[in-house]
């Protein structure tokens, strides 16, 4: 999809040479339509995912030179949790230069992706902990049992 923001328009005429298209995102975030539940979406994701929810909230894009303007590229993903689908999205931005005749715009180019990352959580109790420890034990004394005999018999043979 595309999203374009242009300076003027209307009754309004501006000199394209002197038109600054800097600006400041607040706040960016994608939701479905139908949706009620809100921030409750991020608050069941993990932190690594969350920081992806708005990676572009805040941020200053200026514009250095004349007859320049920002493009904004977004790949957004799907995240099903428990409470609903979340979308997440990565940012890349760049500076475009325009003709002296065209007034710049600040675009937003997005692609929603394919697939969705499903966001479970999942419980171990303390017992899979201590049987995990134990068969790591279990394989380090069979390896350790597995190298001293082959040592041994390695050694009889060179004595030999």
């Amino acid at each position: 999809g595309r999203l374009e923001f242009m300076a003027g328009g209307g009754d309004q005429n501006l000199q394209p040479a002197m038109t600054n298209v800097s600006h400041v995102l607040r706040h960016l975030s994608f939701k479905d339509p139908g949706s009620t539940t809100g921030w409750r979406l991020w608050t069941s994701l993990p932190p690594e995912l969350t920081r992806m929810a708005q990676p572009i909230d805040g941020r200053v894009f200026v514009a250095e030179e004349l007859h320049e303007t920002w493009e904004h590229h977004l790949r957004i993903v799907s995240a099903k949790t428990s409470h609903g689908v979340a979308y997440q999205f990565v940012h890349f931005g760049r500076r475009a230069k325009v003709a002296e005749t065209e007034v710049p715009q600040v675009r937003f180019h997005f692609d929603f992706e394919p697939f969705a990352i499903e966001v479970t959580a999942e419980n171990k109790r303390w017992y899979d902990l201590v049987t995990s420890l134990l068969a790591g034990l279990g394989g380090l004394f069979a390896l350790f049992r597995l190298l001293s005999r082959g040592l041994v018999a390695g050694s009889r043979a060179f004595s030999d």
